[in-house]
Protein backbone atom coordinates (compact mmCIF):
# COMPACT_ATOMS: atom_id res chain seq x y z
CA UNK A 1 0.00 0.00 0.00
CA UNK A 2 1.40 3.39 -0.95
CA UNK A 3 2.39 5.76 1.83
CA UNK A 4 0.15 8.46 0.33
CA UNK A 5 -2.88 6.17 0.70
CA UNK A 6 -2.18 5.78 4.40
CA UNK A 7 -2.51 9.56 4.81
CA UNK A 8 -5.89 9.78 3.04
CA UNK A 9 -8.53 11.50 5.13
CA UNK A 10 -12.06 10.19 5.56
CA UNK A 11 -13.34 13.42 3.98
CA UNK A 12 -11.23 12.91 0.85
CA UNK A 13 -12.29 9.28 0.42
CA UNK A 14 -15.97 10.02 1.07
CA UNK A 15 -15.95 12.97 -1.30
CA UNK A 16 -14.56 10.78 -4.09
CA UNK A 17 -17.02 7.95 -3.40
CA UNK A 18 -19.99 10.32 -3.35
CA UNK A 19 -18.68 12.13 -6.45
CA UNK A 20 -18.80 15.50 -4.75
CA UNK A 21 -16.68 18.33 -6.19
CA UNK A 22 -14.08 19.84 -3.85
CA UNK A 23 -15.18 22.90 -1.96
CA UNK A 24 -14.15 26.25 -3.38
CA UNK A 25 -12.10 28.62 -1.26
CA UNK A 26 -9.16 31.04 -1.63
CA UNK A 27 -5.68 29.53 -1.88
CA UNK A 28 -3.74 29.36 1.38
CA UNK A 29 -0.59 31.47 1.47
CA UNK A 30 1.13 28.88 3.65
CA UNK A 31 0.68 25.30 4.79
CA UNK A 32 -2.04 24.75 7.38
CA UNK A 33 -3.86 22.01 9.27
CA UNK A 34 -7.56 21.52 8.53
CA UNK A 35 -9.53 22.05 11.73
CA UNK A 36 -11.95 19.24 10.80
CA UNK A 37 -10.08 16.28 9.26
CA UNK A 38 -6.80 17.48 10.80
CA UNK A 39 -4.71 16.78 7.71
CA UNK A 40 -1.82 19.05 6.75
CA UNK A 41 -2.60 21.04 3.60
CA UNK A 42 0.22 22.46 1.48
CA UNK A 43 0.53 26.12 0.59
CA UNK A 44 -1.63 26.93 -2.41
CA UNK A 45 -4.39 24.51 -1.41
CA UNK A 46 -7.88 25.97 -0.80
CA UNK A 47 -8.55 27.18 2.74
CA UNK A 48 -11.79 28.57 4.06
CA UNK A 49 -11.78 30.53 7.30
CA UNK A 50 -14.76 29.31 9.24
CA UNK A 51 -16.80 30.75 12.08
CA UNK A 52 -19.55 28.33 13.15
CA UNK A 53 -22.64 29.61 14.84
CA UNK A 54 -22.20 28.85 18.57
CA UNK A 55 -25.84 27.93 19.09
CA UNK A 56 -26.02 25.40 16.23
CA UNK A 57 -22.60 23.73 16.24
CA UNK A 58 -21.88 21.29 19.07
CA UNK A 59 -18.79 19.41 17.85
CA UNK A 60 -16.25 21.91 19.16
CA UNK A 61 -14.15 19.27 20.95
CA UNK A 62 -13.54 17.43 17.67
CA UNK A 63 -12.03 20.49 15.99
CA UNK A 64 -8.37 21.46 15.95
CA UNK A 65 -7.98 25.24 16.24
CA UNK A 66 -5.16 26.79 14.25
CA UNK A 67 -2.97 29.78 15.09
CA UNK A 68 -4.73 32.14 17.52
CA UNK A 69 -7.80 29.91 17.50
CA UNK A 70 -8.31 30.33 13.75
CA UNK A 71 -10.57 27.67 12.24
CA UNK A 72 -9.81 26.53 8.69
CA UNK A 73 -11.55 24.00 6.46
CA UNK A 74 -9.95 22.19 3.51
CA UNK A 75 -11.53 21.54 0.12
CA UNK A 76 -12.35 17.92 1.07
CA UNK A 77 -14.19 18.83 4.28
CA UNK A 78 -16.10 21.83 2.93
CA UNK A 79 -18.79 19.78 1.10
CA UNK A 80 -19.69 18.00 4.34
CA UNK A 81 -20.59 21.28 6.01
CA UNK A 82 -23.35 21.82 3.43
CA UNK A 83 -26.73 21.06 4.98
CA UNK A 84 -28.03 18.76 2.17
CA UNK A 85 -24.82 16.71 2.23
CA UNK A 86 -24.79 16.62 6.03
CA UNK A 87 -28.33 15.25 6.07
CA UNK A 88 -27.52 12.60 3.45
CA UNK A 89 -24.43 11.23 5.19
CA UNK A 90 -25.86 10.15 8.53
CA UNK A 91 -25.72 6.35 8.11
CA UNK A 92 -23.65 4.91 5.30
CA UNK A 93 -20.42 3.26 4.26
CA UNK A 94 -18.42 4.81 1.43
CA UNK A 95 -15.48 3.63 -0.66
CA UNK A 96 -14.12 4.89 -3.98
CA UNK A 97 -16.74 2.95 -5.95
CA UNK A 98 -19.79 4.37 -4.19
CA UNK A 99 -21.85 4.41 -1.01
CA UNK A 100 -24.30 2.06 0.70
CA UNK A 101 -26.91 2.64 3.35
CA UNK A 102 -26.33 1.56 6.96
CA UNK A 103 -29.66 2.85 8.21
CA UNK A 104 -31.24 -0.56 8.87
CA UNK A 105 -30.08 -3.56 10.89
CA UNK A 106 -30.09 -5.70 7.73
CA UNK A 107 -27.72 -3.24 6.03
CA UNK A 108 -25.37 -3.34 9.02
CA UNK A 109 -25.44 -7.13 9.09
CA UNK A 110 -24.35 -7.10 5.44
CA UNK A 111 -21.61 -4.59 6.17
CA UNK A 112 -20.26 -6.51 9.17
CA UNK A 113 -20.20 -9.87 7.39
CA UNK A 114 -19.26 -8.74 3.86
CA UNK A 115 -17.77 -5.23 3.99
CA UNK A 116 -16.98 -3.42 0.72
CA UNK A 117 -13.52 -3.18 -0.77
CA UNK A 118 -11.19 -1.08 1.36
CA UNK A 119 -10.36 1.64 1.93
CA UNK A 120 -13.79 2.68 3.19
CA UNK A 121 -15.42 4.95 5.76
CA UNK A 122 -18.38 3.75 7.86
CA UNK A 123 -20.57 6.04 9.94
CA UNK A 124 -23.88 5.79 11.77
CA UNK A 125 -25.65 8.76 13.29
CA UNK A 126 -27.33 8.42 16.66
CA UNK A 127 -29.11 11.79 16.59
CA UNK A 128 -31.18 13.72 14.08
CA UNK A 129 -28.16 15.34 12.45
CA UNK A 130 -24.44 15.03 13.21
CA UNK A 131 -21.04 15.76 11.71
CA UNK A 132 -19.68 12.27 11.07
CA UNK A 133 -17.55 12.09 7.91
CA UNK A 134 -14.59 14.27 8.86
CA UNK A 135 -14.25 12.80 12.33
CA UNK A 136 -14.42 9.17 11.16
CA UNK A 137 -11.47 6.80 10.69
CA UNK A 138 -10.62 5.19 7.37
CA UNK A 139 -10.62 1.36 7.34
CA UNK A 140 -7.83 -0.06 5.19
CA UNK A 141 -8.70 -3.71 5.80
CA UNK A 142 -11.80 -5.90 5.97
CA UNK A 143 -10.31 -7.55 9.05
CA UNK A 144 -10.13 -4.45 11.27
CA UNK A 145 -13.14 -2.19 10.77
CA UNK A 146 -13.63 1.32 12.15
CA UNK A 147 -17.19 2.57 12.61
CA UNK A 148 -18.04 6.11 13.67
CA UNK A 149 -21.20 6.01 15.80
CA UNK A 150 -22.16 9.52 16.71
CA UNK A 151 -19.24 10.91 18.67
CA UNK A 152 -17.71 7.50 19.37
CA UNK A 153 -15.28 5.60 17.16
CA UNK A 154 -15.45 1.80 17.47
CA UNK A 155 -12.91 -0.73 16.21
CA UNK A 156 -14.08 -4.23 15.28
CA UNK A 157 -11.79 -7.23 14.85
CA UNK A 158 -13.93 -8.95 12.20
CA UNK A 159 -12.47 -12.50 12.34
CA UNK A 160 -12.86 -12.43 16.14
CA UNK A 161 -16.39 -11.03 15.74
CA UNK A 162 -17.41 -13.81 13.35
CA UNK A 163 -16.12 -16.46 15.76
CA UNK A 164 -17.91 -14.73 18.63
CA UNK A 165 -21.24 -14.99 16.80
CA UNK A 166 -20.83 -18.77 16.76
CA UNK A 167 -19.75 -18.83 20.41
CA UNK A 168 -22.80 -16.79 21.44
CA UNK A 169 -25.23 -18.97 19.50
CA UNK A 170 -23.67 -22.15 20.88
CA UNK A 171 -23.91 -20.80 24.44
CA UNK A 172 -27.60 -20.01 23.88
CA UNK A 173 -28.12 -23.52 22.51
CA UNK A 174 -26.53 -25.05 25.62
CA UNK A 175 -28.57 -22.77 27.86
CA UNK A 176 -31.77 -23.89 26.19
CA UNK A 177 -30.79 -27.56 26.60
CA UNK A 178 -30.11 -26.94 30.30
CA UNK A 179 -33.61 -25.54 30.78
CA UNK A 180 -32.78 -21.81 30.88
CA UNK A 181 -35.23 -19.29 29.48
CA UNK A 182 -33.51 -18.34 26.24
CA UNK A 183 -34.96 -15.39 24.33
CA UNK A 184 -31.80 -14.19 22.56
CA UNK A 185 -29.11 -15.90 20.54
CA UNK A 186 -26.50 -14.98 23.15
CA UNK A 187 -25.91 -15.36 26.93
CA UNK A 188 -25.58 -11.63 27.76
CA UNK A 189 -27.99 -9.66 29.91
CA UNK A 190 -28.30 -7.22 27.03
CA UNK A 191 -26.46 -6.16 23.89
CA UNK A 192 -27.16 -2.66 22.66
CA UNK A 193 -27.04 -1.31 19.13
CA UNK A 194 -27.16 2.33 20.33
CA UNK A 195 -24.12 4.35 21.38
CA UNK A 196 -25.81 5.91 24.40
CA UNK A 197 -26.38 2.44 25.91
CA UNK A 198 -22.88 1.02 25.37
CA UNK A 199 -21.76 2.12 28.84
CA UNK A 200 -24.81 0.61 30.56
CA UNK A 201 -23.74 -2.00 33.12
CA UNK A 202 -26.07 -4.63 31.61
CA UNK A 203 -24.59 -4.24 28.13
CA UNK A 204 -22.02 -6.99 27.62
CA UNK A 205 -22.56 -8.51 31.09
CA UNK A 206 -23.32 -12.22 31.41
CA UNK A 207 -26.63 -13.47 32.72
CA UNK A 208 -26.32 -14.88 36.24
CA UNK A 209 -28.11 -18.13 35.35
CA UNK A 210 -25.62 -18.87 32.55
CA UNK A 211 -22.72 -18.23 34.93
CA UNK A 212 -24.28 -20.55 37.53
CA UNK A 213 -24.69 -23.36 34.98
CA UNK A 214 -21.15 -22.87 33.66
CA UNK A 215 -19.60 -24.09 36.91
CA UNK A 216 -20.74 -27.63 36.03
CA UNK A 217 -20.49 -27.38 32.25
CA UNK A 218 -16.91 -27.08 30.85
CA UNK A 219 -17.94 -26.17 27.29
CA UNK A 220 -20.28 -23.42 28.45
CA UNK A 221 -17.65 -22.15 30.88
CA UNK A 222 -15.13 -21.91 28.03
CA UNK A 223 -17.59 -20.13 25.74
CA UNK A 224 -18.50 -17.55 28.37
CA UNK A 225 -14.83 -16.91 29.13
CA UNK A 226 -14.17 -16.21 25.45
CA UNK A 227 -17.17 -13.93 25.11
CA UNK A 228 -16.14 -11.94 28.18
CA UNK A 229 -12.92 -10.95 26.39
CA UNK A 230 -14.71 -9.11 23.58
CA UNK A 231 -14.20 -5.38 23.14
CA UNK A 232 -16.81 -2.65 22.76
CA UNK A 233 -16.74 -2.88 18.96
CA UNK A 234 -17.28 -6.64 18.84
CA UNK A 235 -20.12 -6.44 21.38
CA UNK A 236 -21.83 -3.74 19.31
CA UNK A 237 -21.52 -5.95 16.22
CA UNK A 238 -22.95 -8.96 18.09
CA UNK A 239 -26.03 -6.91 18.93
CA UNK A 240 -26.82 -6.86 15.20
CA UNK A 241 -25.73 -10.39 14.32
CA UNK A 242 -27.41 -12.30 17.16
CA UNK A 243 -30.88 -10.78 17.03
CA UNK A 244 -33.70 -13.21 17.75
CA UNK A 245 -35.34 -12.43 14.42
CA UNK A 246 -32.43 -12.00 12.05
CA UNK A 247 -33.11 -10.16 8.81
CA UNK A 248 -31.34 -11.28 5.66
CA UNK A 249 -28.30 -9.01 5.08
CA UNK A 250 -28.84 -6.58 2.23
CA UNK A 251 -26.87 -3.68 0.79
CA UNK A 252 -28.71 -0.77 -0.76
CA UNK A 253 -26.97 1.91 -2.86
CA UNK A 254 -27.48 5.36 -1.42
CA UNK A 255 -30.05 7.52 -3.18
CA UNK A 256 -28.37 10.19 -5.29
CA UNK A 257 -30.99 12.83 -6.29
CA UNK A 258 -29.86 15.09 -3.47
CA UNK A 259 -26.53 15.68 -5.26
CA UNK A 260 -28.18 17.96 -7.82
CA UNK A 261 -29.38 20.31 -5.08
CA UNK A 262 -26.21 20.38 -2.95
CA UNK A 263 -24.69 23.81 -2.58
CA UNK A 264 -21.00 22.91 -2.31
Amino acid sequence: MAASALMESASHLARLGLKLPPGEAPSAAEAYVCSACQTTQAAGRPRKDWKPKPYSFTDWLALRPGVQGRLSLCADCLPFFSMPVLLATQSLVVNREGAWSLSKDAHRAWFLTTPPAPPFVAMIGDATMQHLVWRARVSYSRELIAVQIGRSSLLIDRPWMLEAVQWARRAAEIGRALGLRVVSQHPFQRLSRHRNDLSDVAHGSMRADYLACASDHPELRDLLARLQQLGTGELWALAHLTKRKQEAPSALPIARPWLESCDV
